[in-house]
């Protein structure tokens, strides 16, 4: 399993077939269905079920589709904070989970205007 057949597995569940999974990534279908049964060889399961007007997911292609879109999350953010890191010395994600309330306004404008600073310096 590599990142390649993944993200042709993710295109072939997005576009509920092989042929138009083919023409969005500017492949030919012969390429993308080899890719797709040597997945499903590897991994010993069934991720298709090919009907007349395409594919449908099965429930162990469920499964391959939240892991496969993890693995490739993870790999371009790992990129990004690679190329972010270069020539800043700030860099990374703050994330705040809350639930909505009144308070959560102030939280929001203090965070919009932290960023706005941040780039204002940045920009420097």
């Amino acid at each position: 399993m590599d990142l390649r057949s993944l993200r042709f597995f993710l295109a072939v569940a997005e576009n509920n077939g092989v042929q138009k999974a083919a023409e969005s990534l500017h492949l030919t279908q012969p390429n993308i269905s080899r890719t797709l049964k040597a997945l499903e060889e590897e991994l010993n399961a069934q991720l298709f079920v090919r009907t007349a007007r395409g594919v449908e997911i099965t429930e162990e292609g469920e499964l391959l589709r939240m892991r496969a879109e993890e693995i490739l999350s993870l790999v371009d953010k790992t990129k990004a904070e690679f190329i972010d890191s270069k020539g800043s010395e700030l860099s990374g994600e703050v994330r705040i989970a809350a639930g909505e309330s009144e308070g959560m306004r102030n939280v929001i404008r203090a965070m919009s205007l932290f960023k706005a600073i941040i780039r204002k310096l940045s920009s420097q």
